[in-house]
């Protein structure tokens, strides 16, 4: 993905929502390992709770964002 802004506050890509963990290789296991994400491009997502539901969210900085989603 990319965003064509740069110099955005407060805007966040929701990568995945439900129970998350960060495993110990660095990737983030979602739903009670239905499936991973892998950040590609080095930025560190945020797990945070919102209405009670927990949510992967990566600021948006205008640079690339890239991950993997497995299954």
């Amino acid at each position: 993905m990319i965003f064509s802004k740069t110099g955005l506050t407060n805007w966040y890509l929701k990568l995945a929502s439900g129970t998350i963990e960060k495993a110990a290789d660095g990737a983030y296991v979602i739903g009670g390992k239905q499936y991973y994400i892998n950040m590609l491009s080095g930025q560190i997502p945020i797990i945070r709770e919102v209405d009670g539901e927990t949510e992967l969210v990566l600021q948006v900085d205008g640079s690339p964002v890239k991950y993997e989603i497995i299954w």
